[in-house]
């Protein structure tokens, strides 16, 4: 029996770039508790995970990447079996797959597994978010310029995927995060929206105040849009938690995060310093 295929943990990237961000963090977290640990590519093998395209955190994820895992079935796809036991045959035999958004509590002592799942939690963040905030640092304004600067706001309204489900925040809700920022911040603060939604929010966005929504730009550029704001409106995403996290705005969050979850009961995953807008 190979002694290192035994005693190293394998973590799947899967998802979009904030839920691969999560489960970076997570490698991350086995790697400090002195696990070697790789990276599952079977549920991305795909083009490029969006990961990779990170500066700093892309370079060390590639170096992470167990080659074999293009090529062999994700035991959360189609051949769930085959991906089962090649995992099995390959080591170590253990295979965990976990749809909770926080998967298991957080503990220093490990059986090795291959990892899928989210592992939404703050715990394993704290690692990566220094990396992401110097990867994605824009260049600071001149002195002139950031005096000159008004408040900007940024809002992130998630669609898509979240159209319909209980993950969607309504309209109303946006509205009454951006009051929060109005009190904050007085009614000259510009308000902008990044969205993948432009069209609905169009017809169901009024905030009582003038907004402009962004033209939709690639997953980083939006995302240090976000992070480069002086208050931050987001929603239950992992890509504007992402961009919250890195960012030295005001932050207005979802209270719960989580639909099923009661309100106040985010300590998980929301900095003690971000604002609650009850949902």
């Amino acid at each position: 029996m190979d002694e290192l295929t035994q005693s190293r943990q394998v973590v799947a990237l899967r998802g979009g770039l904030g839920n691969q961000l999560f489960q970076f963090s997570y490698a991350l977290y086995l790697a400090r508790h002195g696990w070697r640990v790789n990276l599952d590519l079977s549920c991305v093998r795909h083009g490029v995970p969006a990961i990779f395209e990170v500066p700093l955190i892309g370079d060390r994820a590639r170096q992470m990447v167990l080659q074999a895992t293009r090529f062999i079935p994700s035991p959360s796809g189609r051949l769930p079996l085959m991906g089962k036991l090649t995992r099995k045959i390959m080591r170590p035999r253990r295979i965990v797959l976990n749809e909770s958004p926080h998967g298991p509590e957080p503990s220093s002592s490990v059986t090795p597994a291959w990892w899928f799942g989210y592992w939404q939690r703050l715990i394993y963040a704290e690692t990566v978010i220094p990396l992401l905030r110097t990867g994605l640092a824009p260049a600071p304004p001149s002195e002139a310029a950031d005096q000159d600067r008004p408040s900007i706001a940024r809002v992130h309204v998630r669609r898509g995927d979240y159209a319909g489900t209980p993950m969607e925040l309504p309209a109303e809700w946006y509205r009454r995060a951006l009051d929060m920022v109005y009190l904050l911040g007085g009614d000259a603060v510009e308000t902008e929206v990044v969205t993948n939604g432009p069209e609905w929010c169009k017809r169901n966005l009024d905030f009582g105040h003038a907004y402009r929504i962004l033209p939709t730009g690639t997953a980083l550029e939006d995302m240090r849009s976000l992070a480069a704001s002086d208050f931050i409106v987001i929603s239950r995403s992992t890509f504007s938690w992402w961009a919250a996290a890195i960012s030295d705005a005001t932050v207005i969050a979802p209270d719960p995060w989580f639909p099923e979850m009661p309100r106040g009961e985010n300590q998980d995953l929301l900095p003690g310093t971000w604002l609650c807008c009850a949902t």
